[in-house]
């Protein structure tokens, strides 16, 4: 509604008369002849701006037309009014054009490509019906701007499509997937005016491109490649054969990488544009392949080829550097199509077990690149990596592929490396959830609307038109300038407060943090100076309101500080963890202000809280909850036994979950704030634990506690929800610590093993290392995807089970192999590598076993395919 707002001000500042409303402004210009109307359609995000003859017995006279000298105010204002809403979203969650281009490709692979997948299969044969649907689809030219007759849509739309057709057909995807990420892009981004206008329509419209790279000595080598092309007068004559071109068969264009300098190497390697009619040019016959057979693998030979020099992409000699650039982006295409294909088979698994019984200004993003491997997973458990993997990494790349942030208001920082890491696992998409975000409304879009609509019939009311039209103009290009700023960020581009607030416990962590791991470790304690440290930097109450003396931070700061903590000490994070993600998040959710303004400044300064709700025989089952609370005039009477409590030896205040009518079952279970000092409230001896030893964990005691009613956390009886519900984003905390473990035991595996900078050149130990780093990758992401969609509103639960889950086994994974690479090392205390892989364990187990997650996570799938 920001514009509305905008031609509300332009409205009192132009008009005699303005009418306003909630969804529309209605204004008269002066000679009232004429009135607009301006309505704002909120269900598809559209105004619509008409007008029609208006006449009024008053007359405004003596209108005095501003001056349009306040752009760089309005301009601020703008900017000011953008960024109040922006919060990094989900990569999950699509804009309202992204969620059209889905569907129309979905569609479109349906009904156009679904009837014909086994013939062309079995014919091993694209059918012309479908590839001729490909163009008048606009997918075959989807970055390209709209002037050589391209669709203009992001890069984005490029892996929606691929996802979308690989669904159906892997092989249909893949001819779109090259023409998009290897074809178009080269020429976009290095092509001459000429050279664009003469090939970028036709691709656009009919003509198919080839990208020729490969050879029988160069197919993940290119420093080998033995292709020619020599200088002949003003031509080059060029020679060789190129093996395993995808889409050959059909191709009207080839891009050829030949050497035009065998003597310098790769730096003599030049990209050239090769018409196939050109003589020497042949096609061999297609490969008969084990898949995507209706795609067509073809030899191309190039027999003395004469290619003119203007025929030359880019500059001479960089050729090696375009093919890396283009196999970047490339490779998140195919991420799209590997995941998706894969959705596809889990998909129909459950089908059949249903009937049976889912910023050019300062920055630009790039991706970089890697070979890395497939795995393959058992249909439940592999759903967390499948979303990791396959879902949340190639995203994240394609939104770092995609972004190009600039304006100072916005997030900039270096280049990110994630290509490597989408193109890893195959997985399955998960069906959109509600609480999409709404379409962003665009002046430029409907400028036509208000000059096509309104036709100046007088002098005076042509010279309000052209001030009503000079105002939109201006806000077009306030607009334009935000929006090129405005693309949807990948999960890992920080804004300035987020890469403010992981410095700042980075730092924490490493400087007051690290010197005592060792200490805190040996002797079960935490030091009162790390406890002091803590509230001090506000890592105690940071999404708590500032007037309550909190930070007033969003939920991502939360998991970034556990993150970093964790890095350095586990025991430390899942203090500060447990404080924020239960405790803390509680009392802001369903506390009294008489509750919040008693318990929450004191948690935000010296106070701990600890989450009361496993016993003995409901660990992970609340259902066999034994603790009670029976009402004895206005007060409860609190009985039982609560185990494995984290934080207890130094709470003051405990968040209790008894059940005040066991004949109800779960709907009795009800949440009490029990301060420590109530008689009868004891905490036993803390345990001795495998990891997180400094962390206490400890039974608590309740021996008939007297309680007032008014210590009642929400409603009576529904304790059990606002305990899962707080579990749910207790998750995702947990999920942050787990991989803070994993980075910190390999950020101090490689600075301390001379094992691994020995052999850092060796294939085996960087394989080893681009695995793990690859699946550590993939767990940070779906984490910062799900914090995103908690952040943001949008449903989590299943997010938040799949990050917990996943980043778990990570951990597990990740300092086995760091204990291993340390050799002997590895096994000895001094080297605290030990220590990582003893603390991680219990990522597996509290706040949810892995099992328990599972069971979640399988639940809300089933949900998924009702």
């Amino acid at each position: 509604m920001l514009v509305y707002v905008l031609l509300l001000s332009a409205c009192r500042n132009l008009f005699c008369d303005c009418f306003v409303g909630k969804t529309f402004i209605a204004f008269a210009c002066h000679d009232h002849t004429q009135m607009f109307y301006a309505h704002y359609f909120s269900p598809i995000g559209v105004w619509s701006v008409s007008s029609f003859p208006f006449t009024r017995t008053k007359m405004w006279k003596g209108l005095r037309l501003p001056q349009l000298c306040f752009a760089s105010a309005r301009s601020a204002a703008l900017k000011n009014e953008m960024t109040k809403s922006l919060h990094t979203p989900a990569l999950t969650d699509l804009s309202t054009d992204e969620e059209i281009m889905k569907s129309s490709s979905a569609k479109f692979a349906k009904e156009m490509v679904g009837p014909l997948v086994s013939r062309m299969d079995e014919e091993s044969c694209l059918d012309s019906t479908v590839l001729r649907g490909l163009f008048l689809n606009g997918f075959m030219g989807i970055e390209i701007p709209s002037e050589y007759g391209g669709s203009e849509a992001p890069f984005f739309s490029v892996v929606q499509v691929v996802e979308e057709l690989a669904k159906v057909d892997a092989s249909v995807a893949i001819v779109c997937d090259v023409q998009n990420t290897l074809i178009n892009s080269m020429l976009l981004a290095y092509g001459e005016e000429e050279q664009k206008k003469r090939y970028l329509p036709a691709l656009c419209k009919n003509l198919i491109g080839a990208f020729c790279l490969s050879e029988s000595t160069s197919g993940s080598d290119a420093f080998a490649l033995k292709t020619t092309a020599e200088r002949s007068g003003s031509d080059y004559i060029l020679k060789g054969e190129k093996l395993w071109i995808t889409n050959a068969e059909h191709a009207g264009v080839f891009l050829v990488f030949a050497n035009v300098d065998p003597s310098k190497g790769y730096k003599g390697i030049t990209c050239f544009i090769v018409d196939r009619q050109l003589p020497g040019v042949s096609v061999a016959r297609k490969e008969d392949k084990l898949g995507i057979r209706a795609s067509s693998t073809c030899p191309v030979y190039f027999e003395e080829v004469r290619i003119p020099a203007n025929c030359v992409l880019g500059e001479v000699g960089q050729g090696y550097r375009y093919a890396m650039e283009a196999l970047n982006e490339g490779r998140i295409g195919i991420a799209a199509q590997l995941y998706f294909n894969s959705f596809c088979t889990v998909n129909k698994v459950f089908v059949i077990m249903a009937d049976a019984a889912a910023r050019e200004l300062q920055y630009e993003y790039k991706a970089n690149s890697n070979l890395v491997l497939q795995v393959d997973y058992s249909l439940i458990d592999r759903r967390p990596k499948d979303e990791a993997t396959g879902e949340v990494l190639p995203l994240n790349a394609d939104r770092l592929r995609g972004m190009k942030m600039g304006d100072k208001f916005f997030r900039s920082k270096p280049p990110a490396q994630e290509t490597r890491k989408s193109k890893k696992v195959k997985g399955e998409k998960t069906a959109k959830e509600p609480g999409k975000r709404k379409k962003k409304f665009l002046l430029s879009d409907h400028q036509d609307d208000f000059v096509g609509v309104y036709k100046p019939k007088t002098q005076e009311t042509r010279q309000t038109y052209e001030v009503i039209l000079a105002f939109i103009q201006e806000a077009i290009g306030d607009q334009n300038e935000m929006t090129k700023s405005l693309h949807t960020p990948a999960l890992t581009d920080l804004s300035t407060d987020e890469e403010i607030m992981k410095s700042s416990s980075a730092k924490f962590a490493k400087e007051m943090v690290g010197p005592l791991v060792s200490r805190m470790d040996e002797e079960s304690c935490l030091d009162s100076t790390v406890l002091r440290g803590l509230f001090l930097n506000g890592f105690m109450g940071i999404e708590i309101p500032s007037e309550y003396g909190g930070s007033e931070a969003p939920f991502f700061s939360v998991v970034q500080v556990v993150e970093e903590l964790a890095k350095v000490d586990a025991s430390v994070a899942i203090v500060c963890d447990v404080q924020n993600t239960l405790i803390n998040s509680m009392l802001l959710a369903y506390g009294e202000e008489e509750q919040k303004k008693r318990y929450l400044p004191a948690l935000c300064k010296n106070l701990i809280g600890a989450f009361c709700l496993s016993e003995s025989t409901s660990g992970s089952d609340a259902f066999a909850l034994k603790t009670t609370a029976e009402r004895s005039g206005s007060d409860y009477i609190l009985k039982g036994e609560k185990l494995w409590i984290t934080n207890a030896e130094h709470a003051g205040v405990f968040l209790v979950f008894a059940n005040v009518d066991p004949s109800k079952g779960y709907k009795g279970i009800t949440c009490f704030i029990v301060d420590r000092q109530l008689p009868g409230v004891s905490v036993a001896r803390k345990e001795d634990k495998l990891g997180i030893r400094a962390s206490s964990t400890c039974p608590v005691y309740f021996e008939e506690v007297r309680i007032p009613a008014n210590c009642v956390l929400g409603e009576v009886g529904q304790g059990y929800r606002y305990a899962m519900e707080a579990l749910n984003e207790g998750r995702i905390g947990i999920a942050a610590q787990m991989i803070g473990i994993s980075q910190g035991c390999i950020d101090r595996s490689y600075v301390y093993s001379l094992f691994v900078k020995r052999n850092e050149h060796s294939q085996g130990m960087r394989h080893q290392l681009a695995e793990v780093c690859t699946k550590l990758e993939a767990a940070r992401l779906l984490t910062y995807n799900a914090a995103r969609l908690k952040e943001t509103g949008l449903p989590f639960m299943k997010e938040a089970a799949m990050a917990k889950l996943y980043s778990s086994q990570i951990a597990g994974e990740a300092t086995s192999k760091c204990v291993e690479w340390l050799g002997g090392n590895g096994f000895i205390k001094e080297y605290a590598v030990e220590k990582y892989y003893r603390d991680c364990k219990i990522g597996a187990i509290y706040e949810g076993t892995s099992n328990i997650q599972m069971n979640t996570i399988a639940k809300l799938i089933e949900k998924e395919y009702d």
